[in-house]
């Protein structure tokens, strides 16, 4: 498979080796329909989850490299709370981050 590079802003970066670990087991269950065992219920119908979700849901990956790759891949976008009229927020009051999925808006 593809190497991938994952670069933030705050001197962090990742060397993604195995790609296919992290599509089947985030984007797989990220995007799985609602009848299989691996879906996840975390999406609004908006698409727009906060970012700290990814975190509970994924304990043993970083949160930030997750995040990360997702946008790599175009999957997501991540957008400020102070932009979006809304009633998700995230569970840790010092977040202000969301991401929007398009694919999740039902």
């Amino acid at each position: 498979g593809f190497i991938v590079f994952l670069h933030t802003d705050n001197d962090h970066s990742w060397i993604v080796l195995d790609q296919g670990t992290l599509l089947e087991k985030v984007n797989g269950a990220l995007f799985a329909p609602s009848f299989f065992k691996e879906h996840l219920s975390i999406a609004s119908n908006t698409g727009i989850i906060p970012m700290d979700v990814l975190g509970r849901e994924f304990p043993s990956h970083n949160n930030v490299m997750i995040v990360q790759f997702l946008i790599k891949l175009q999957l997501c976008q991540r957008i400020s709370l102070k932009g979006v009229n809304t009633n998700i927020a995230p569970q840790d009051p010092s977040s202000s981050d969301l991401l929007f999925f398009p694919p999740l808006i039902s």
